[in-house]
């Protein structure tokens, strides 16, 4: 450490060294991942607590708490949330290949509600109805309005459309219904 004339000298030097220092920088990084750990470990658990409290409590708690037009939209979002961690995921591999698994939304998401219409009718009693699944196709492919599944959307916007990151969580758990890997 290098000796200062005074208190002052040293403190004025602080505010270079803090800029400069290659430790301080990693102590920066190291944190700022810690914290981004946290926060993903913490939507995971949300996460977890929809699978762990059974199909009985998602259901009441989501699927009859909305009208078949929001539930729709949940759904349309619950897509677009599963392609950005598909995004993400594939990022993270550092694979290269395609955009988001598929180049055409409107096909990913018809294979998606293909899917969601092979589950239990309970998770989406809409999709039994006549012209409803055509309904839900119109307001997914709509050029104006948030549910345009061919506009980028980022998970801070959907996180903020719902008023916060909990429903992450249930979007995330109607993707693995549509998926089948949460639910019957």
């Amino acid at each position: 450490m290098a000796p200062y004339c005074s208190k002052e000298c040293k403190k004025n030097d602080r505010k270079v060294h803090k800029k400069e220092c290659p430790e301080l920088d990693k102590k920066r990084m190291s944190m700022k991942r810690v914290i981004a750990e946290a926060e993903i470990q913490r939507m995971e658990d949300l996460g977890a607590k929809y699978v762990a409290i059974g199909k009985d409590m998602f259901i009441e708690d989501v699927i009859q708490k909305y009208t078949d037009g929001e539930m729709m939209e949940r759904y349309i979002d619950a897509f677009r949330l599963s392609r950005l961690d598909k995004l993400k995921e594939r990022k993270e591999r550092n694979i290269q290949s395609g955009i988001l698994g598929d180049k055409n939304p409107q096909l990913g998401f018809k294979k998606f509600l293909d899917s969601l219409e092979q589950r239990d009718e309970i998770y989406a009693p809409w999709l039994r109805i006549a012209g409803q699944r055509k309904a839900c196709e119109r307001l997914a492919n709509l050029q104006h309005g948030w549910s345009n599944i061919h506009q980028p959307v980022t998970e801070a916007e959907i996180k903020d459309h719902y008023g916060g990151a909990s429903h992450l969580a249930v979007l995330r758990g109607l993707a693995g219904i549509a998926h089948g890997t949460v639910g019957g």
